[in-house]
């Protein structure tokens, strides 16, 4: 398995929005999830505007085949 991590720091009236298109459900697991080897993203709030997102590939190659057709 491979974990990506990913550190935001989110406006307070940025938040709500940020929630949304970062979520388990959200745009960027929904654009994750066409991708072979992709198997969820957690939100993680830490602290005052402090997002933490784990996105969870089967493998690091799963992760690079991805970015490199985004490129």
């Amino acid at each position: 398995m491979h974990l990506r991590l990913w550190r935001f720091e989110v406006a307070p009236a940025n938040e709500r929005r940020f929630i949304v298109a970062y979520g388990p459900a959200g745009d960027w697991a929904r654009l994750f999830a066409t991708a072979p080897g992709f198997i969820r993203t957690e939100l993680w709030r830490d602290g005052d505007g402090i997002y933490l997102t784990a996105d969870h590939w089967e493998s690091v190659t799963a992760f690079e085949a991805f970015q490199a057709l985004q490129g």
